[in-house]
């Protein structure tokens, strides 16, 4: 009787879970056929098949003039999002199954649905990272907030790849904390398909691996990354000029929104000025806690690395607001030292901010939305979340550091 029930009750699980993905599946067509958008996956999704069917660089100007063309109807103006190619050529791998796909509203609700579920596993995985136990109300209170808050429904909306990278940073975290280095090792290539933004993290964790003397971390991660550039050559010799090319043309040519912009618009001269006292003390702050991490706690270093995403947003590199669930592990990072340091009052502590947070945050959108060229974020954006959160890691350290043997 017990067997009979336990395979019935995993039947009936089962197809709950068909049913949700098949019902958020269509949800997903709804919105895609009738809101036009998903920038990244719009680039992602006519180079592919450019590639495939035309046999076409995916970073040359005839795809980037294709690409802007279905956004624009015409080639892109100063100020507008440029919508090139700046992966590298293995990335095409993750994008070929939808590249196969003719209509482009199914390929980007698939697309949004495969995002969908790496955002429950990035939350699944975030809380694992610190082992914590959450009560069921506090679960799905906090995956409540994290599934629709702006900058979740956004990189969802848009297609982004920096889910899939989120995801493998904090799986290679996972995996350095358990001693499982060959795999942590292959996982930090998913950091290479952003290089852009997660440049400075990638060093930081091969670094770890050097003075921790975890060498299968970086020989695996090096020995995996040759094997993929061996292969991308080996079907396109050409490609890592044109990925170059487009990569430095994303970043020095087409202004990403900063810290340093939104107080230049606002300050003028006295803002830019500003914005590069902010940038040397950033500087200076991620050398100062780089060295502090050193020998510590493996809690300490996956503080660092929260703490180093925000210091990349503010110190003046590349950056976008779109990117910022690279920023969400972090925060139930805070989170959870927060119920842990008040147990049963941390959960309203938690409520508070995180409707504090959601609420300013869609409002900053809605009000904003029209002020800003289309596919272009307001730099605003760079001040409230980020700000946030360094806040609520600094109060973490000091705890940590007041009770390390938790």
């Amino acid at each position: 009787m017990n067997k009979q029930f336990i395979n019935l009750r995993n039947i009936i699980i089962i197809v709950l879970i068909l049913l949700t993905i098949t019902g958020l599946f269509f949800a997903n067509y709804f919105y895609a056929k009738n809101y036009p958008g998903g920038k990244y996956f719009q680039t992602q999704w006519i180079a592919t098949r450019a590639t495939i069917f035309e046999n076409e660089s995916p970073y040359s100007d005839s795809v980037l003039y294709k690409i802007q063309s279905s956004a624009y109807s015409r080639p892109a103006m100063s100020g507008e999002f440029e919508f090139r190619f700046n992966y590298p050529f293995f990335a095409l791998a993750v994008f070929l199954p939808f590249g196969l796909i003719k209509s482009l509203a199914v390929a980007r609700a698939a697309w949004m649905l495969v995002l969908e579920i790496m955002v429950l596993l990035i939350y699944w995985f975030s809380i694992n990272l610190g082992n914590w136990k959450l009560n069921l109300r506090t679960n799905v209170l906090l995956f409540s907030f994290f599934a629709t808050f702006y900058h979740t429904l956004r990189t969802v909306i848009d297609g982004n790849l920096i889910v899939i990278t989120t995801l493998l940073l904090i799986a290679s975290l996972i995996c350095i904390r358990d001693r499982h280095d060959e795999a942590a090792g292959i996982l930090l290539l998913g950091l290479v398909l952003e290089i852009q933004f997660t440049f400075v993290i990638l060093l930081i964790i091969l670094w770890y691996a050097v003075i921790n003397k975890r060498p299968k971390i970086f020989t695996y991660f090096i020995g995996s990354l040759i094997i993929l550039l061996g292969f991308s050559f080996l079907l396109r010799p050409d490609w890592a000029s044109g990925y170059f090319t487009q990569l430095s043309k994303s970043i020095f040519d087409f202004s990403y929104s900063s810290l340093g912009g939104t107080l230049k618009s606002i300050l003028g001269a006295v803002g830019q000025r500003l914005a590069i006292t902010i940038s040397i003390l950033m500087v200076i702050l991620l050398i100062i806690e780089s060295y502090l991490a050193q020998k510590k706690t493996f809690r300490h270093f996956i503080w660092f690395i929260f703490l180093s995403l925000i210091i990349i947003q503010w110190v003046g590199l590349p950056s976008d607001p779109g990117n910022f669930i690279l920023l969400m592990p972090g925060l139930i990072f805070s989170m959870q030292v927060i119920n842990e340091r008040w147990k049963s009052k941390g959960e309203m502590i938690i409520f508070l901010i995180s409707i504090i947070l959601y609420i300013s945050i869609w409002v900053l959108f809605f009000g904003l939305r029209k002020a800003v060229p289309a596919y272009v974020e307001s730099t605003l954006f760079f001040v409230i979340f980020p700000l946030v959160e360094i806040l609520l890691l600094y109060w973490a350290k000091w705890w940590i550091n007041k009770n390390p043997a938790i």
